[in-house]
């Protein structure tokens, strides 16, 4: 199958919560859960992708991440 050149990861989850409602406060344990998904998820796809890039061909490497408001690559 080859090596890895490319990542695209665009999962995300969102929680539409006030901080304070009717109901009390935002529940932390689901903003812990956006967190856990988004950020913690999205640098878990990179690192292993980072792993298995280092097997390619030098000048072949191509990490390319992106969110709501910037991309970067290395």
């Amino acid at each position: 199958m080859g090596g890895v050149n490319t990542v695209v990861n665009c999962a995300g989850i969102g929680i539409a919560e006030k901080v304070l409602g009717r109901n009390g406060l935002h529940n932390l344990s689901l903003f812990s859960k956006v967190i856990n998904v988004n950020l913690i998820g999205t640098f878990n796809v990179i690192r292993i992708t980072a792993e298995k890039m280092t097997l390619n061909e030098v000048n072949e490497l191509f990490l390319f991440t992106m969110n709501a408001d910037k991309s970067s690559h290395i």
